[in-house]
């Protein structure tokens, strides 16, 4: 019975190889052949010649921008980009590429006395790959809070608001699909583009903020803290900064933390000291607007 087999088996693999050679493989596509080259064979791609080399890496598209000279202009282009609705340029003010390389791994597990995969900041970086990676981890960073932020203002003070805090809100019907969808639709972060307007920027000790800033901010423990992020982060010096805004004639504020690397400033993170302090919720990405209970009118 085994033997009588053997030949439909046969004819099975002969059939199977034509088909397989005569289809169209995409030029580039990973095969059998190509990725198990006989060790020395020479490539057809010759290698770049450094002129070559230097001048892609010229080309290289980065997630920052080219920083700014003071921390006031770094938030100030936040909330423009903001304005403007454009995503890429709100991250393009955060220190991200300079954030990665100056990543101290080793005082970010001496500091948090832990190791996991939430805290990239201890994965230190070893070559282009891992760098990479990091690069994406601290965009992804930025976006994800912006997209809370989205998500909390979009929904606040709907039958939906519990998502913009993270909760998970189960469908029972079609209606309610059709209600979420609605409520999305008017979603008030939507309405806001070209219609915020700064109306200072301003530091901890100005009137108008340190009359709110808690006295936990200027404590030897809390200073003591940010200096060691600080050496985590590889900065020279950070600035907390709060934006007053006028948003659709409702007051806003925009709270920041930024960082200086050489002679150039970055935004370093929204959900600030300061705004952790007035415990702002953490998904409003350091962005107040309205009455949300952080005591600022």
């Amino acid at each position: 019975m085994k033997t009588e087999r053997i030949p439909v088996i046969l004819m099975c693999a002969l059939l199977l190889a034509n088909t397989v050679s005569a289809a169209e493989v995409p030029a580039g596509f990973p095969t059998i052949e190509n990725i198990f080259a006989d060790e020395g064979k020479e490539t057809e791609t010759e290698p770049a010649d450094a002129a070559t080399a230097s001048e892609a890496a010229g080309k290289t598209v980065t997630a920052e921008g080219d920083g700014f000279a003071s921390p006031d202009e770094a938030v100030s282009a936040y909330v423009e980009a903001m304005n403007a609705g454009d995503v890429n340029a709100m991250v393009s003010t955060f220190a991200v590429e300079t954030y990665i390389d100056h990543l101290d791994a080793a005082a970010s597990v001496e500091r948090m006395r832990s190791i996991s995969l939430a805290n990239y900041s201890s994965v230190p970086v070893i070559g282009s790959f891992s760098r990479g990676l990091l690069i994406e981890r601290r965009r992804n960073e930025i976006t994800h809070l912006i997209y809370t932020a989205y998500l909390l203002y979009a929904t606040m003070g709907t039958d939906y608001e519990s998502i913009g805090t993270g909760a998970t809100e189960p469908v029972t019907d079609d209606a309610s699909i059709s209600s979420y969808l609605s409520v999305m639709e008017s979603a008030l972060p939507e309405s806001w583009v070209g219609h915020i307007r700064i109306t200072k920027v301003c530091g901890p000790d100005d009137p108008l903020v340190s009359k709110y800033v808690p006295e936990a901010f200027g404590s030897e423990n809390t200073q003591k803290n940010m200096d060691k992020q600080l050496a985590v982060c590889g900065g020279e010096e950070y600035a907390e900064r709060a934006a007053v805004l006028d948003v659709n004639g409702t007051m806003g504020i925009q709270f920041m933390e930024c960082i200086r690397y050489g002679d150039k400033w970055y935004n370093w993170r929204t959900n600030s000291t300061i705004a952790i302090l007035l415990n702002l919720n953490y998904s409003c990405n350091g962005l107040a607007v309205g009455d949300l209970g952080i005591g600022i009118e």
